[in-house]
């Protein structure tokens, strides 16, 4: 997920299987957003409701200089 639509919505991938995409979002019930990273991601998402500080930080901590193997293993 390209990083300023990520913080722009609040929204961080967490897991996938060969269906879905699991994306922690600070508002999953807006329909708009889920489509929009749902074309992104080019994959069904499953909206998992999470506290909009605790996103921004995991993707502050993503989205590091020095954590190239963190962006890999979490948006991958």
């Amino acid at each position: 997920m390209p990083r300023r639509l990520a913080y722009y919505h609040l929204a961080l991938p967490i897991a996938y299987d060969e269906d879905y995409i699991a994306v922690a979002m600070a508002h999953p019930d807006n329909q708009t957003v889920v489509k929009v990273l749902e074309a992104v991601l080019g994959a069904a998402i499953t909206p998992v409701r999470s506290d909009a500080e605790e996103i921004k930080r995991s993707l502050d901590y993503v989205w590091q200089e020095d954590n190239e193997a963190v962006i890999s293993s979490v948006l991958f």
